[in-house]
């Protein structure tokens, strides 16, 4: 036991050894290596849960939606045997109309809300850029490329043109931009358009178009998804969060498999640093070795020596390098709420959620660990078989 406390102060934790630069830089190659592998996640990560906020704020877990204009009663004869399951409910009008401010127009597609839930949404409350929810006379609110687009502002006056199908006649009506909002992604900036219920009678509709959930419990929206599509009539549809975008999501999933893989050889290049610094320690520490061995030690203990080693560099490494990618991952958050980091005509999104897995997390650091543990087994191996008579010859 004096041998291997001897080892451990004179060769493990001296500062010739610690300190030398090529363990440092194996130990900084390391923490870049994990860091941008736990950025690369962490990004995709808020992504990912960023989109799936801005659907869910929206429109809800679940939306039920009729090929035709329908009641609201009907609505909920249908689905009252499901009440338990809803946190709330909002019924709503979706049509598509001309937008039209002067001699500029743009095709939208509206959604009517009713009047109380829709000054009651806190995402709307939230998100607004400016004006607000006043409703006393025919409103509407404006996505802000959109209202950019036709140069409109919160007060401004807009005329909505529709064509009523039934008998080929054109329907118009002013409306008073109540206010500007941001949905947090750029698509529905571009295009979307939301009124209340109200508003929507001076177009000359009366019903609904379909009904939109939010869930207690967000893990049944498949099982819900699939009883109400059988018990509803076939033309109703019913349409999940994960639906909206469903291409885009499963995009999302495979760009953070092969990512996760591509920098993972950064890991792996990091474990090849180690390991050749390990190599060199135990060259030039060959003499010292086995002297030791000479007077007891064993080789099982100079194995573990170093695979010890290997696991401190990795335990620090691995550590440091998710602390560097969390705090570069709270930067580009910062960057991207301030100044559009990164633009939301290419990603469809304005904002990156904070949104971090801890079996993410866990796994990155595992993995790392594994490596450079794995890394270290070489040199301890070259260390365990040494010769003593020529190791003593070693300068």
């Amino acid at each position: 036991m004096s041998f291997y406390i001897l080892w451990l102060k004179r060769v493990l934790f001296s500062a010739k050894t610690v300190f030398q630069f090529s363990s440092l830089f194996s130990l900084f190659g390391l923490i870049l290596a994990v860091a941008s592998l736990t950025v690369a996640v962490l990004v995709v990560n808020g992504f990912s849960s960023g989109l799936e906020k801005t659907i869910v704020d929206k429109q809800g877990h679940l939306r039920i939606q009729s090929e035709a204009d329908v009641l609201k009663e009907d609505l909920l004869e249908l689905t009252e045997d499901y009440e338990d399951f809803f946190e709330q409910k909002v019924f709503f009008l979706f049509f598509e109309a001309l937008l039209i401010k002067d001699q500029l127009f743009k095709g939208v597609f509206f959604e009517a809300i009713e009047d109380e839930k829709l000054k009651l949404f806190s995402f709307f409350k939230n998100r607004m850029l400016e004006g607000n929810l006043d409703f006393s006379s025919p409103s509407i609110i404006l996505g802000s490329e959109l209202a950019k687009e036709l140069r409109l502002s919160s007060g401004s006056k807009a005329s909505i043109v529709i064509s009523q199908a039934e008998n080929f006649l054109r329907k118009q009506a002013q409306f008073k931009v109540a206010g500007i909002i941001d949905f947090g992604r750029y698509e529905f900036n571009s295009f979307f358009a939301v009124m209340p219920l109200s508003s929507s009678k001076f177009l000359g509709f009366d019903k609904v178009s379909g009904m939109s959930l939010w869930l207690k419990d967000k893990k049944k929206v498949d099982v819900l998804k699939k009883e109400l599509s059988q018990i509803l009539p076939p033309y109703y549809s019913v349409q999940s969060w994960r639906d909206v975008d469903k291409a885009f999501f499963e995009i999302i999933e495979s760009d953070k498999k092969i990512i996760f893989l591509v920098l993972f050889i950064l890991i792996i290049s990091a474990g090849f640093n180690v390991s050749s610094a390990l190599f060199i320690q135990v060259f030039k520490r060959a003499k010292e070795i086995n002297i030791l061995k000479a007077m007891g030690l064993k080789k099982t203990a100079v194995r573990n020596l170093f695979l010890l080693n290997g696991f401190i560099l990795g335990i620090f490494g691995s550590f440091f390098g998710l602390i560097l990618g969390l705090l570069v991952f709270a930067l580009l958050i910062f960057l991207q709420s301030q100044w559009d980091f990164i633009p939301a005509q290419s990603y469809q999104i304005n904002e990156i959620a904070w949104a971090w897995s801890f079996s993410d997390i866990l796994q990155i650091f595992l993995i790392s660990l594994f490596v450079i543990v794995l890394s270290s087994v070489f040199p301890a191996i070259r260390a365990y078989k040494m010769n003593v008579k020529r190791g003593l010859s070693y300068d």
